[in-house]
């Protein structure tokens, strides 16, 4: 489909009353640690999986984290959490 005929689509379905326009966000996790201990449960099965450890750059995420005004929050907190438990198991 093109663009052109998916914004015709669009258009007209939204003028025939298709969509609602009450809507609101809410977070699927009410647990703010949640994202956190996701990451840490990810570096646990890579690693009992035999799996390498994935790279994830930090600093990048939480510069991205603060341009976008904090959008990228749970992902910041999964990295923190994947590097933190990495760093546990990882041998010395």
């Amino acid at each position: 489909m093109r663009l052109k005929q998916l914004h015709d689509y669009v258009k007209q379905n939204y003028e025939d009353g298709q969509f609602t326009q009450n809507y609101s966000y809410e977070a699927n996790q009410a647990n703010p640690a949640s994202d956190f201990r996701m990451g840490q449960q990810q570096a646990r099965r890579d690693f009992q999986n035999g799996a390498r450890f994935k790279f994830y750059p930090l600093l990048l995420v939480k510069i991205a984290n603060l341009l976008t005004l904090k959008r990228l929050t749970e992902v910041k907190n999964f990295v923190e959490g994947y590097n933190r438990e990495k760093r546990k198991l990882a041998p010395k």
